[in-house]
């Protein structure tokens, strides 16, 4: 089970006339867990967003342009 530990508002940005707002969000979880990508609460997750890996202790950051997490380190 995916939790959220924190999560603060980013700049939000313009995309073909519409502003999209987005948050970066720390989430915590097991490495079997599937890590949110797009959307998380109706919400953009934002580049700068982490999810940690309690059981491997492997940290994430998300990268919002090609929806994806990448590995740290």
């Amino acid at each position: 089970m995916v939790t959220i530990t924190s999560s603060s508002p980013a700049p939000s940005m313009m995309v073909e006339g519409v502003m999209k707002s987005r948050e970066v969000f720390s989430f915590a979880g097991l490495s079997t867990d599937t890590k949110p990508t797009g959307t998380y609460g109706g919400t953009k997750i934002g580049n700068g967003s982490v999810f940690f890996e309690m059981n491997t202790s492997d940290a994430y950051m998300y990268d919002e342009a090609n929806s994806v997490w990448r590995k740290l380190g």
